[in-house]
């Protein structure tokens, strides 16, 4: 392990107790247009929207179903974890480089940013769903943060609730740190390299790796 110099943030179950309310807004699509997953709104956590309406929805009613998103999204409230802001300036007076990287599209985003005006700025990098390509589990939504972090993937720590999140900090290559906050630890506990009993624990993974690498010195 090598010195962390970066800290990646998923969004969704990590900062934002938001999970709840998609959860139930799946569950009700799901009734709507029946998809016949089993724990459909759990098994696509941490999926884009794109990905989830080429997956699960035929064509002709993905219109329908992502105006009925930005509709939800438009006024859900997004209520942060407890001390998770707080965490974001621990972070930054550590003089690390913080990144937030999220399913979530630029819509969502300028509705959360206007629900909390300080938000935005205590990030170094925002990558967004608008700026990849490719879903979880593929790692290029971390892989471009680090890019505009300006880090190698080995120096950052990923911190993840989904096993689709995690499973993409993994193969980015970076230190992975998961969250028991929307799926058991028992389907994740396999997936990271430390589970968190909440994300303020951050602080002393952090401190811990740093100061290992201090005595190698």
């Amino acid at each position: 392990m090598t010195k962390i110099r970066g800290i990646l943030f998923d969004l969704d179950g990590v900062l934002i107790n938001s999970e709840p309310l998609y959860t139930r807004f799946w569950q009700q699509i799901d009734v709507i247009y029946p998809t016949r997953v089993e724990n459909f709104a759990h098994v696509i956590k941490g999926n884009t929207l794109s990905k989830i309406l080429s997956t699960y929805f035929p064509t002709d009613i993905h219109a329908d179903i992502t105006s009925r998103l930005l509709q939800f999204e438009q006024t859900a409230e997004y209520p942060p974890f407890p001390d998770a802001f707080a965490l974001l300036s621990k972070l930054r007076s550590l003089r690390l480089k913080i990144a937030l990287v999220t399913s979530s599209n630029n819509d969502k985003m300028t509705n959360l940013y206007a629900q909390h005006p300080h938000f935005k700025a205590q990030f170094d990098a925002i990558v967004t769903a608008d700026d990849v390509t490719l879903s979880k589990p593929d790692p290029q939504g971390y892989l471009i943060a680090t890019q505009r972090l300006g880090l190698n993937p080995t120096n950052c720590i990923v911190v993840e609730d989904s096993p689709a999140g995690l499973d993409a900090g993994r193969n980015s290559g970076a230190f992975v740190c998961g969250l028991a906050t929307t799926v058991s630890a028992e389907k994740i506990l396999h997936r990271c390299d430390v589970l968190l009993n909440s994300v303020a624990d951050l602080v002393k993974v952090v401190t811990n790796i740093n100061s290992t690498q201090k005595s190698f010195a």
